[in-house]
């Protein structure tokens, strides 16, 4: 990575360091190898960390033993083992520094010098009045152990890659653990409790010797073939860790300031001294505790002392193992804690109980979990404090065993011989229930692992990533209005052409962003690209209502957004199978080469198509819907902004908006936040995010067209959205619980069916704007649209992308079913709209309305020339003709015609119930829509009216001509009652 003409950035955590234009850049940490060296290193160190720690109990486990040969009190036994702890605490920041400054090397030889110098003093204290010289041998091993304990984490580190350093740490932490099994196993087995000390003397110089032996080869080991690191790093944490030591020196306190400012650090210093306390406790007071219970059971405490730490071996391997596969550092340690707490309860209650097969059982149960959380704590303070060097948090970590150690150890010792042991088990107890609290409220933070993520290729942080898909959302807010006014001018085809040219444009910049140091170009490129698309997303509607008929309108809006959601599925795909995870970087750049040199081919060969074959639209309209909106457009040209506050006055699209906005961000979150949720349950599952992320697309995709193609059969269009959106709600909710569950297969069925309806929603949202809109121009409501989905898109994945670094994964999904919740609602109270469906059918009718005039103008002519032949035939004038209904010659005994104009306030007959008391009369009529309406009445009058037969209102007409009383009807908006007294008129007129 050496560039003379550029700087170069360095991210570790949260730090920068720059390196200047020109300055000298030491490109050799940054390449990575990974040695087979690395496993004798690794061993050598856990024969040196079981050398010393198999002293550790050497004393303590024959307590009852040691202060018959020495005739010291057993609270001076159990300072053999507390001797550990105190020098540990007193002396771990000197010896720290003295690692940070000589390496891994040098300390791990003064460390196994001092170790086999301390054994062999203790060869030289086989008398009965030389414990001082055991007690200083002892001290002497103790000091050697601040040069053991820390190092498990910094082998790890310096020799093994990424996949095996918690596999690597946990195998030093065994080391450790074998040691100090062997010390619970040898010592019962070769010092036995004589009756004669002299035979008790001859077993303990047995055990001395052959310790000291085993020192010293050790020792000779480590002087011979360990080392101190490989000349290459074997991972990328710490080839960021080597530049960063090298390009700053920093005095040793600061590092240590940081640390106590660092609350995660805090927590776990806390919640592991009080589990390795509790195991320290247990180790050096178990041969009391047990034999409170067990006459001469000095055998059976080491057997029991042994059982635990063999288990805890198995139990440090195997959660090694399982951080390495898995990554969940939280939830494996929450775990394992409360499993030891529980452990430790059982222990108590078999003890207490005397059932010694069944405390052998709880032992092996207990030091499982308790000896195995050993090198899980090591893992978990990596992860808290990277960058830091391992051997300062580590011995952080210890002081807090020691001084927890001592602590529990002194206090229970107390309670034991003022109480019995039934305290000391409750006092335990008490101890690994707050540690398992402490452990829960701790924040889950993986440094370590962020870093290795970051390494990768850019080297830049996940967020900056994710605004590589957020531009999309961010430009098209910031330019669709501008976008949408090109568009209204320049019409669909140019639109299409500077946006095809556009995408194109950007896809061959990335192709020049294949070098780590140019993030830079390839956000650029994705910049265009994502302007490119405030021209696209707008357009399937248009499209649709430019070249469609109205019966295919929702089915050519769907297959528009098919193709969209079709590239995205393609992105899900493409992505994780030509770019792989190597560890080498060059390897990684290929890839990324030959994924953007794809898309600039097909982006290129789009642009061609659409520049030779796209037309603006038809030379006439496919529908009665874009011909009326022609129309408009021709009679009146208004500004840009006229149809944006009408937009903006329309309560069912601002509804819609937010509705469709909710649904698409969840949509955009989901597929952005994919890869980081689905991780967090699945381990290496990048494809498998991929495949899960390619079926919600390709379901959305035939969601998209079968919904399209139910809305041009039913029309029903509300009904169809509230249906869709509550099933994606349950989707989601599905997708959730399975997801948590890590129920892969599970979580597959239901992408499958969240994506049907989820990504199908897509389509329908663009209809449903055209029809809350209409007769506005597609583009400006799609655009609003969009806006909507953009912001909220936005929102969302930055809210729930700092929820899931911050709290996990949980809060995210229940922030996803809310919001999809919300949505739900908002669509359920729109208001039922179809605007567009209303123009089609108005402009259906017309012609119909047209035919239906006619016929009504000739039933007028028909009806005048009928009244009128009977008017001149007859040569009698007709009594009366009354425009106005509240009056009529009652002396008229045989038939009326009532007639209703057309489109005029309807008039019933006059009641003549009121001038007869049981008048009999029958009525026959005959209606049809929109067209004359013509009621014939016989009454028979067989009463006097109570009316006078020619009593008149200033508002009667009185002519003899029929045609001229119809004319009158027509003017003044009046019913027309014809009274006959023809007789050879039928008694029903039918029209």
């Amino acid at each position: 990575m050496e560039d003379k003409n550029q700087s170069e950035v360095l991210t570790i955590k949260d730090s920068t360091k720059i390196i200047k234009s020109g300055e000298p850049i030491d490109a050799e940490p940054l390449k990575l190898k990974v040695y087979k060296k690395r496993w004798l290193i690794l061993i050598i160190y856990m024969i040196y960390a079981g050398s010393n720690s198999a002293q550790w109990i050497e004393y303590s486990i024959i307590t009852n033993i040691v202060t018959r040969y020495y005739g010291v009190s057993s609270i001076m036994v159990d300072w053999t083992s507390m001797s550990f702890m105190a020098f540990y605490v007193m002396f771990i920041f000197p010896v720290s520094y003295m690692t940070d400054k000589c390496g891994l090397r040098w300390t791990t030889i003064i460390g196994a010098g001092f170790n086999c110098l301390g054994a062999w003093i203790k060869t030289f204290s086989i008398q009965p009045d030389r414990f001082y010289v055991a007690f200083i041998g002892q001290s002497i091993v103790a000091f050697a152990q601040t040069m053991v304990l820390p190092l498990p984490g910094r082998v790890a580190a310096q020799w093994f890659p990424p996949t095996q350093l918690s596999t690597a740490t946990s195998l030093g932490v065994f080391g450790n653990q074998l040691g100090v099994a062997l010390g619970f196993l040898l010592g019962p087995i070769i010092v036995k409790n004589h009756n004669n000390l002299d035979d008790i003397g001859k077993d303990l110089s047995r055990l001395c010797w052959m310790v000291t032996i085993v020192c010293t080869i050790v020792f000779v080991l480590v002087l011979t073939l360990f080392q101190n690191e490989p000349k290459l790093p074997p991972n990328e944490m710490r080839a960021l860790q080597k530049i960063s030591r090298t390009e700053k020196r920093e005095e040793y306190v600061e590092p240590i300031k940081r640390l106590c400012k660092n609350k995660n650090f805090i927590m776990l210093c806390n919640s592991y001294g009080l589990n390795v306390g509790v195991l320290n406790a247990v180790s050096t007071l178990l041969n009391q505790i047990f034999l409170a219970h067990f006459e001469n059971g000095e055998e059976d405490a080491g057997r029991i002392g042994l059982a635990i730490i063999l288990t805890g071996m198995a139990g440090s391997v195997s959660f090694g193992i399982i951080l390495d596969k898995t990554h969940k550092f939280k939830q494996t340690a929450v775990t394992v804690y409360f499993l030891t707490f529980c452990g430790q309860i059982l222990f108590a209650v078999f003890t207490c109980m005397g059932v010694k097969w069944m405390v052998y059982v709880s032992a092996i149960f207990l030091g499982y979990f308790m000896s195995g959380y050993l090198a899980l704590g090591y893992d978990l303070c990596t992860e808290f404090t990277y960058p830091e060097s391992e051997n300062i948090p580590a011995g952080i970590l210890n002081i807090t065993t020691s001084i927890y150690g001592i602590i529990l150890i002194i206090s229970l010792e107390l309670l034991m011989h003022m109480y019995g042991d039934i305290p000391v088990h409750i006092g335990l107890c008490l101890a690994l229930l707050l540690g398992s609290i402490l452990t829960t409220i701790t924040k889950d933070e993986q440094r370590r692992q962020d870093a290795r993520k970051k390494a990768q290729y850019y080297g830049v942080s996940s967020m900056m990533v994710d605004w590589t898909s957020m531009l999309y959302m961010a430009l098209y807010a910031t330019f669709i209005f501008p976008a949408s006014y090109v568009t209204d001018r320049c019409g669909l085809r140019w639109t299409a052409i500077i946006g095809a040219g556009f995408n194109c444009l950007g896809a061959w910049i990335k192709t020049f962003s294949i070098q780590p140091d140019r993030f830079y170009v390839a956000f650029i490129g994705q910049s265009i690209v994502a302007f490119a698309q405030t021209m696209v997303l707008p357009l399937p509607g248009r499209v649709a209502a430019q070249w469609f008929p109205s019966t295919q309108l929702s089915t050519a809006t769907s297959l528009g957004i098919f193709g969209n959601q079709l590239g995205v599925a393609l992105g899900f795909l493409l992505g994780p199978i030509i770019v792989k995870n190597h560890n080498n970087l060059n390897d990684i750049g290929k890839d990324l080469s030959r994924l953007c040199w794809m898309v600039a081919i097909v982006s290129t060969v789009a642009f061609a198509l659409i520049l030779t074959l796209f037309q603006k639209e038809p030379k006439l309209p496919p529908s009665e819907t874009r011909a009326l909106q022609k129309m408009n457009r021709t009679k009146e040209r208004e500004k840009f902004i006229e149809p944006i506050k009408r937009l903006c006055r329309n309560k069912s699209f601002i509804m819609l908006c937010n509705s469709y906005g909710l649904n698409i961000g969840v949509f955009s979150a989901v597929s952005t936040l994919l890869n980081q949720i689905f991780l967090v349950h699945f381990e290496n599952g990048e494809e498998d995010a991929g495949r899960i992320g390619l079926a919600i697309i390709l379901t959305g995709m035939a969601g998209s067209v079968s919904f399209g193609i139910i809305l041009d059969k039913t029309h029903k269009y509300k009904q169809t959205a509230v249906t869709v959106y509550f099933l994606t709600f349950c989707g989601q909710m599905l997708f959730a619980v399975f997801t948590c569950m890590g129920i892969k297969w599970m979580v597959y069925v239901s992408a499958i069916f969240l994506g049907y309806f989820m990504s199908g929603y897509l389509a329908m949202g663009f209809d449903l704007c055209a029809e809350y809109t209409y007769p506005e121009s597609e583009n400006i409501p799609a655009g609003f649209l969009n806006i909507t989905t953009s912001i909220y898109g936005i929102i969302l994945v930055i809210s729930l992308g700092l929820l899931l670094q911050t709290y996990g994964d949980i809060p995210v999904h229940i922030g996803l079913c809310l919001v999809l919740l919300l949505g739900f609602i908002m669509t359920t109270i729109t208001k039922d709209e179809q605007r567009r469906q209303d123009a089609r059918k108005k402009a259906q009718y017309t012609e119909i309305a047209k035919i239906e005039k006619y016929i009504d103008d000739l039933i007028l002519v028909l009806l005048y020339i009928g009244l009128a032949v009977t008017s001149d035939l007859s040569g009698y004038k007709p009594r009366g003709w009354r425009p106005n209904g509240r009056r009529f010659n009652p002396n008229n005994n045989r038939l009326h015609a009532y007639y209703d104009a057309p489109g005029l306030q309807s008039y019933e007959p006059p009641d003549t119930a009121a001038t007869y008391r049981d008048p009999l009369f029958t009525t026959t009529t005959t209606t049809r829509p929109r067209t004359t309406t013509v009621k014939t009445t016989t009454t028979p009058r067989s009463r006097e009216p109570t009316t006078s037969p020619n009593e008149q209102s200033e508002d009667d007409f009185e002519t003899t001509n029929p045609a001229l009383a119809i004319a009158n009807s027509f003017a003044f908006n009046r019913p027309v009652y014809v009274y006959n007294t023809f007789p050879f008129l039928p008694a029903q007129i039918i029209v």
